[in-house]
């Protein structure tokens, strides 16, 4: 037989130990049928890796997980193994039951193993079944062997690895899955499975199978983990479109896109008929498209919609090396030479086409505008010219984004000590291997309980020049005051140096505070006033194990200043037209509001830049 584009000859032996396999798979086939859909959801995101570190396709059939083995790693990750691919177990994750970054790390290793060697797909394959690592073992010495042997004395998973390759092609070509489901990546630090499934409306379920590398019920925030969730096809659309569309509530990755509620996306009533009737058609930004699903292609897509290959790339700015993305909506049609609007500002973890595509204007129009040479990512923050060339006389502005959300504080964990003083090793599962009776937990030498705080409405922050008034001290007849302790110095900015004059005053800042609903969360709390949950840990002395309690009142901002939450317009007898800024806003925005352009706003309010902040005044009118 053939794998990986190599001719694999089996022994009398080794004949026998793949057939055996093969029954095992005739008897259990509901279990084949989970792995074919397991494959047929998981490979359109497997393929970039593949592709980057040079493996065939065929190695799909070694990355998925065996049932019956014991071990639930993809790509059978043992323990040996794990420092040499970079993978984590710890506590929080294992990274061997993640899907995407177990194949992108352990296809980087065997891309390494491939260059030491200089063998073969099947020998590499071969090495790394046996535990290899970069440090052991020598060339088997058949460098680059169009033909491999196999006898007894191979690993005994690779009988299951050919198996599963002689069943699934064998099944392949008549496979209808159930429910078709697109796997749609979610980036949630901070907030659990639950919360998740409640904000896109889907039901719990829908995170299974793939997500057993979760150990904690809070996904963390560092490193960020793709949380894989499966959605039909019109479930991922509406997602989608709340991700990059109007629908999404404004928030830091939402400024400049949709605000203005762009792409403009139209499902399509009309249905194809014969070969081209799984297509779903859309109408984005005013022109045809087609939203890709499991296992298409650029040949696909173009058959469907009725244009060349070649066209479909040119339309999407695509080249023959770009993978489709399940769910995507592509263009069947030549994009406009300018958006709708004038500016873009860019955000973090965005691409140039990623923007072209978002306001269906030509990537190449974008480069020109902007005077940019290559179609590389640009910075974080950057004003893009949508419409016309950015003058030579001005130069490339920026604005300040607002910060990332902070890492949550992790709670001290426990340190395990066991009876032979030897180390935990980075693979062992405490659930899965450990007992009570067989560590011992030590406690911190000292433990600091601060008494909670039961906030009110009418809370005031008592401050004196730079120092904060100490916990202890006496507080003043009939007030009441909170003493806000800042435990991350990160988290709280510096207060402004106060001048001999000020030093002398106490200024009083009123605390805003939120009245806990049914059904909330920290998360959903902290989402809501642009807060990180470990703020509100601090500004309250809770943690994220402290239960919240409906009509519990919790600070979410110290220093507090009331911004009205619509768009205010305050006139002064002097005609003068003021506009308070409100949360995701920008300079352009607001120009475009008041009916003004954006130089008469910079020019009225000496800006130099175009960064402002929430809650400040602009004017927006002036007398002539």
């Amino acid at each position: 037989m053939t794998f990986a584009g190599v001719s694999i000859y089996l022994s009398k032996e080794a004949r026998l130990q793949v057939q055996q396999e093969v029954r095992l798979l005739y008897a259990n086939r509901k279990q084949l049928e989970q792995d074919m859909d397991a494959l047929y959801e998981l490979v359109p995101l497997w393929q970039p890796f593949l592709q980057n570190a040079g493996l065939p396709a065929d190695f799909r059939y070694v990355a998925l997980p065996f049932a019956n083995t014991g071990n639930p790693a993809y790509w059978s990750v043992q323990a040996k193994q794990i420092p040499a691919t970079g993978l984590r177990v710890n506590q929080a994750v294992d990274e061997t039951r993640h899907p995407l970054i177990a194949t992108e790390k352990v296809s980087n290793f065997l891309k390494e193993l491939r260059d030491k060697y200089r063998e073969n797909a099947a020998q590499v394959l071969l090495r790394y079944l046996r535990n290899g690592t970069l440090t052991t073992g020598t060339s088997s010495g058949k460098t680059q062997a169009k033909s491999v042997w196999l006898d007894i004395d191979s690993p005994s998973l690779l009988w299951k690895i050919l198996a599963r390759k002689i069943m699934i092609e064998q099944r392949e070509p008549a496979y209808r899955p159930v429910v078709k489901y697109i796997l749609y990546t979610y980036y949630g630090g901070g907030q659990t499975l639950s919360a998740i499934a409640q904000q896109l409306r889907i039901p719990d379920d829908r995170f299974y199978p793939y997500n057993a590398w979760l150990r904690t019920p809070v996904i963390p925030f560092e490193p960020s983990y793709p949380i894989l969730v499966r959605l039909t096809d019109d479930e991922f659309s509406t997602v989608w479109s709340a991700s990059n569309g109007s629908d999404r509530a404004a928030d830091a990755s939402s400024i400049g896109k949709i605000d203005l509620g762009f792409p403009l996306l139209l499902k399509s009533s009309v249905r194809a008929d014969g070969l081209r009737a799984p297509a779903t058609f859309y109408t984005i930004n005013e022109r045809r498209g087609i939203q890709a699903k499991s296992c298409d292609n650029p040949i696909t897509l173009a058959f469907y919609g009725s244009i060349t290959p070649e066209a479909f790339l040119t339309y999407n700015d695509m080249t023959s090396q770009d993978v489709v993305r399940p769910g995507q909506i592509y263009y069947l049609q030549r994009k406009a030479k300018r958006a709708q609007i004038p500016f873009h500002i860019m955000q973090r973890n965005q691409s140039l086409r990623d923007i072209a595509n978002i306001y269906g204007m030509r990537l190449s129009s974008l480069l020109r505008f902007n005077r940019i040479k290559a179609a590389k990512r640009s910075g974080a923050g950057r004003i893009l010219w949508l419409r016309k060339k950015r003058p030579r006389s001005q130069p490339v502005e920026y604005q300040q984004l607002p910060p990332e959300p902070a890492p949550l504080m992790p709670l001290p964990t426990p340190t395990l000590a066991f009876t032979d003083s030897s180390a935990i090793p980075a693979t062992t599962r405490p659930e899965d291997s450990l007992t009570l009776t067989q560590l011992t937990v030590k406690q911190p030498d000292t433990i600091t309980v601060e008494p909670n705080i039961v906030p009110k409405k009418s809370v005031e922050i008592v401050k004196q020049a730079d120092t904060l008034r100490p916990a202890a001290a006496p507080l003043p007849t009939g007030q009441k005051t909170v003493v806000v302790k800042p435990v991350d110095t990160a988290l709280v900015p510096p207060a402004p140096a106060a001048t001999s004059k000020e030093s002398t005053k106490k200024t009083k800042v009123t605390a805003r505070t939120h009245v806990v609903k049914p059904g909330q969360t920290y998360y959903a709390i902290a989402h809501l006033y642009g807060v990180t949950p470990n703020q509100l840990y601090n500004w309250n002395n809770l943690s994220e194990t402290t239960p919240l309690e409906i009509g519990q009142e919790l600070i979410v901002s110290p220093t507090h200043k009331s911004v009205p939450r619509n768009p205010v317009t305050v006139r002064e007898p002097e005609s003068v037209v003021y506009y308070v800024v409100q949360p995701g806003q920008t300079v352009y925005r607001i120009a475009l509001i008041n009916k003004t352009t954006v130089d008469n706003v910079m020019k009225w309010n000496s800006l130099k830049d175009y960064t402002i902040e929430v809650g400040q005044k602009l004017i927006v009118r002036k007398p002539e």
